[in-house]
């Protein structure tokens, strides 16, 4: 069977151009030292049998989960498919958002589940349409699978509508997974990861996007320790064990508050001076539709047909240089993502390419719902 992520191929053969406006995550471009660390304080091996033991201890202090509750391996998307193929036999059915970023439901196919989507319309500023949740699930139906913040726009799920449909999968015996490889976006808000929210929540996430730190591949889950028990026995036939190094690495930014709030207020300025360049864009095109983003760097103006999409994509890249990421990758060809956390002139200059590229497109835009 041909199981593959579209966008994933297609965004590793790209040749990157000057104005990246298609970054969905920070990019760490410091070394070692500018942690803190010499390379005496380095060692290869770390203690713990699925995974560094100090990691699962940092994750555990920070985030108030207790031990038994965490497991991690290599990346949001390497946990992401561990947790699918334990939990998921084939034909089992997930209710998958869309828009959605493309490689969640094609780990889902890749372990035999079927994604079953639930829309997140703009007409609804992008949040779910709950009552779609109870219509959507069927005898085969094992969870819904969310991203919070949600990607490609940004939009935050509240608390409550959290609870609410966790409440809901419950009574069917099903799971709420929620990505929250975004979630440390919330930097300097009163915020706490989903799964505290209700017993049937698992959450994903790792260091890759507000960190900037995917090199590392330091991800993790919080899960009901039963269902970690069972990740564990897969990740014994796959990862077999992870890299002490790396997760060292991520326990030291993880436990450490010096370091850590350096990281959240580096991010926490981007955000602050970049979103206004974004929303005066954004208020100059009065015809191009979107949604203010709760947090993160990324947001979804969305076009009125997809055939305007690729030719703006296309015409950015060749003529102007820019990159955005058209909606195709997300099941929501009408949309494309705009990230914002390039540095200011870039954005700057990419903002006004993407301008006259609409100007010169001449494009009718109406709203899409």
């Amino acid at each position: 069977m041909n199981f593959r992520s579209p966008y994933l191929e297609w965004i590793k053969a790209l040749e990157f151009p000057k104005y990246n406006l298609g970054m969905s995550g920070l990019y760490f471009t410091g070394s070692i030292k500018d942690l803190g660390l010499k390379a005496a304080d380095i060692k290869v091996n770390q203690p713990g049998m699925y995974g560094a033991q100090c990691m699962i201890e940092a994750l555990s202090a920070r985030n108030q989960i207790p031990p038994e509750n965490i497991f991690i391996t290599q990346g949001t998307s390497g946990v992401n498919y561990l947790l699918f193929k334990t939990l998921f036999l084939p034909g089992d059915e997930v209710l998958v958002e869309t828009p959605v970023y493309d490689p969640l439901p094609a780990a889902l196919q890749a372990v035999g589940a079927i994604p079953v989507f639930l829309p997140r319309p703009l007409a609804n500023g992008f949040q779910l349409e709950e009552s779609l949740i109870g219509k959507l699930l069927t005898s085969k139906t094992k969870a819904l699978l969310l991203t919070n913040l949600h990607n490609p726009t940004g939009v935050a799920i509240s608390e409550d509508k959290l609870q609410s449909m966790a409440k809901v999968l419950k009574e069917r015996h099903c799971w709420l997974i929620v990505d929250e490889v975004y979630w440390e976006f919330f930097f300097g808000k009163q915020h706490r990861t989903s799964f505290h929210l209700g017993d049937n929540i698992i959450v994903t996430s790792s260091l890759t996007k507000a960190f900037g730190l995917g090199g590392l591949r330091a991800g993790w889950s919080y899960a009901p320790a039963d269902i970690v028990e069972k990740v564990q026995r897969v990740y014994n036939l796959t990862v077999g064990s992870g890299p002490g190094i790396t997760e060292y690495l991520a326990s030291r930014i993880i436990s450490q508050d010096d370091l850590y709030n350096n990281f959240a207020d580096k991010a926490r300025r981007l955000m602050e001076n970049n979103l206004p360049l974004v929303e005066d864009f954004m208020e100059s095109q009065p015809d191009l539709k979107w949604v203010k983003p709760d947090g993160g760097i990324v947001c979804f103006p969305m076009l009125s047909d997809s055939e305007k999409v690729d030719k703006l994509h296309k015409t950015l890249l060749q003529d102007y240089q820019t990159l955005i990421i058209p909606g195709k990758f997300f099941s929501s060809p009408t949309g494309f993502r705009l990230g914002f956390g390039a540095k200011e002139e870039i954005l700057r200059q990419g903002l006004k390419n993407l301008s006259k590229a609409l100007d010169a497109l001449d494009f009718k835009l109406t709203g899409n719902g």
